[in-house]
């Protein structure tokens, strides 16, 4: 029985009967997006969740999710309480607020950069808003922290953005790199969280200059950063997070392509992206007659065609969403799959090769991101 179910039958005047210690053991196996609402309900519930107990005892249990959450990638909503963005929870099957209760509302919305291993990169948004600082937060524990950028990083809007989590040191890393033509600044900068500074990894070479609307959110796959860039051709290129070198594969992206995004599945890359050599070549992107799913070969350096969505479902897909503006983020074989601006999404299981509408969002969202939960991130 769902949790959701007990909530709506069970009679209220039971939960205050109940001992402290049961309720507390009850609290440790409730799903993720559930505990975020609990924690409004009492001080005393929202004592316990963030408890260092809490945590230490939620980590032997397996109560993770089985897929990654849907997460809005901003602007953000900026109510009477707190700063929030859409979110989905497979585990509950719904959308709700995920509130950041830790961010200022009173600085106006903010935009969602990247995500990581439960920590959300997020900076100030908005009309002449100028990001000064960036904020990792972990909205689960409400907890941020600012990070200054460079005074010479001021106004530079990255192409290239991305924010890694080293589980075993429990750090981050955040890579942020501009090579638009309006920008002459083209250096890479990095911040470690376990040095709490930035450094400099040297210029991004001329060669991988693309348009603005063209780079797509950073994979991370085996020690690099993948992105992929336009030039009157799609191509990838990778930052190696050892030896801060940028490098263009030789990764040749199939010519009848349209709207492809990098995936991160176990250890390999994935290209996502509809079908259609004829709308390439007229240089038009209507919903393509198919979507595929490639898988690339290291060693022969090509990528090898794996499946193709099942026929249903790209035709609803057709009904629903454009693809000029094809949206499609991931991890482990695990798919969400919409238009930029979202009224339907679809989720897809590689594994399984089964797909699903999610329900219509509560409020409407402008680009996507993986968000996985955890309660141990450290900012």
């Amino acid at each position: 029985m769902s949790f959701c179910c007990i909530e709506s039958t069970m009679n209220p005047g039971i939960w205050r009967q109940l001992p402290k210690e049961l309720l507390e053991k009850m609290l440790l196996h409730v799903p993720v997006g559930s505990l975020l609402r609990m924690r409004c309900v009492c001080k005393s519930w929202n004592t316990w969740i963030g408890s260092r107990k809490f945590l230490e005892l939620r980590r032997k249990i397996s109560t993770t999710n089985l897929h990654p959450w849907f997460l809005s990638r901003g602007p953000s909503s900026c109510n009477t309480e707190c700063i929030s963005f859409p979110a989905y929870d497979p585990a509950m099957n719904r959308w709700f607020d995920l509130p950041c209760t830790c961010l200022d509302r009173n600085k106006g919305s903010f935009e969602l950069v990247a995500s990581a291993g439960g920590l959300l990169l997020v900076k100030p948004s908005g009309i002449g808003a100028v990001a000064k600082a960036l904020y990792v937060v972990n909205p689960l524990r409400r907890l941020f922290n600012a990070v200054s950028l460079l005074p010479e990083a001021f106004g530079v809007e990255p192409t290239y953005t991305a924010m890694v989590h080293n589980a075993s040191t429990n750090s981050y890393q955040i890579v942020m790199a501009s090579n638009l033509s309006r920008h002459r600044d083209r250096t890479t900068r990095f911040y470690d969280s376990a040095v709490g500074s930035w450094t400099t990894k040297g210029q991004l070479p001329r060669r991988f200059c693309c348009s603005d609307f063209a780079a797509k959110a950073g994979v991370l796959c085996n020690g690099w950063i993948y992105w992929l860039g336009f030039r009157g051709y799609y191509f990838a290129v990778g930052f190696n997070l050892r030896t801060g070198v940028w490098s263009k594969t030789r990764w040749r992206i199939p010519a009848a392509v349209v709207g492809p995004h990098l995936v991160e599945r176990n250890g390999s890359l994935l290209l996502v992206g509809g079908t259609d050599k004829l709308l390439w070549r007229m240089n038009c992107y209507p919903a393509p007659k198919s979507i595929g799913i490639w898988e690339l070969d290291r060693k022969k350096g090509e990528w090898i065609e794996a499946l193709r969505l099942p026929k249903p479902m790209v035709k609803e897909l057709r009904k629903k969403i454009s693809f000029e503006d094809f949206c499609c983020v991931g991890r482990n074989g695990f798919l969400y799959i919409s238009d930029d601006v979202i009224d339907r999404v679809v989720a897809y299981n590689m594994q399984e090769n089964s797909w699903h509408w999610l329900p219509a969002p509560s409020r409407p969202g402008h680009s996507w991101t993986i968000f996985e939960p955890s309660f141990d991130a450290t900012v």
